[in-house]
């Protein structure tokens, strides 16, 4: 087991460099334990679908010796730093009755950007539900505006 054998297993080849470096540093029981964990890594960032990003480059993984970090043996959310964390679940959400609800005030007004002002200088009120929609009205209005 050496470094070549380990690199040629670690699925991001990037800084090469660094990571025999960071090899280097390792005792050889360490690095017996590094090229022993890296398949099961390996599996765990495929079983998670951990985003390619996400997935440690071959210097960091040895210098924070992640190959001694404990994986969990059912499901999971791979973290910023390529380990993996067990997914709490989320309770449900909280049901709001509508008598409960605080009444509005009096002088309640819409929100601006629901609020569109016709041609006649009347106010409407509407709900856009595409972007042309929510534009479509600031084009004209700077149409108007500029000419």
């Amino acid at each position: 087991m050496d470094f070549e054998d380990w690199y040629r297993l670690y699925p991001k080849k990037v800084a090469r460099g660094a990571a025999m470096k960071a090899w280097a540093k390792l005792t050889l029981p360490e690095r017996q334990q590094a090229f022993d964990a890296l398949p099961q890594h390996i599996h765990r960032w495929r079983l998670t679908a951990t985003i390619w990003e996400f997935i440690p480059h071959p210097a960091t993984w040895l210098n924070q010796q992640r190959f001694a970090d404990e994986l969990p043996n059912n499901g999971g959310a791979a973290t910023s730093n390529g380990a993996v964390r067990s997914r709490p679940s989320s309770p449900p959400p909280p049901s709001i009755d509508p008598a409960a609800r605080a009444p509005l005030p009096a002088n309640h007004e819409p929100a601006p950007s629901l609020a569109l002002v016709t041609a006649a200088g009347s106010t409407r009120v509407h709900a856009p539900r595409t972007l042309a929609e929510v534009l479509g009205p600031l084009k004209q209005a700077l149409k108007a505006r500029h000419g």
